[in-house]
């Protein structure tokens, strides 16, 4: 026995369509919940298209309203920040890096001196 997508999604012309609302909708849902129990260490919101969560600090670094913005907004960001006991300036943007086989969407520094 199969999954009757009819049932599930109604009878609707494109049933592509409304599965996709359905996943858009469950989403949401969740990432409102998503929102509400991270304790503000999180960020949510679009990039790229798509919703995403990163976190709300980089080293320290609190961003900022505006930083969070362009950083949806696919800018580069520039911040001064204290790392292994340099005081650096720090510019990067959100990307999806590979952590141990896992990617994930998190600020990325492009001059990053480790």
């Amino acid at each position: 026995m199969g999954i009757d997508w009819e049932e599930i999604l109604g009878e609707e012309e494109n049933i592509a369509e409304a599965y996709d609302d359905l996943v858009n909708k469950a989403l949401d849902d969740y990432s409102d919940v998503w929102q509400d129990n991270n304790d503000n260490a999180y960020v949510v919101g679009i990039w790229n298209g798509e919703k995403v969560r990163f976190k709300r600090q980089w080293g320290g670094h609190e961003f900022s309203e505006q930083e969070i913005n362009d950083l949806l907004s696919g800018k580069d960001i520039r911040f001064r920040c204290t790392v292994n006991k340099n005081e650096q300036d720090i510019i990067g943007k959100l990307e999806r890096p590979d952590y141990k086989g896992t990617k994930y969407v998190g600020f990325y520094p492009s001059n990053w001196k480790k």
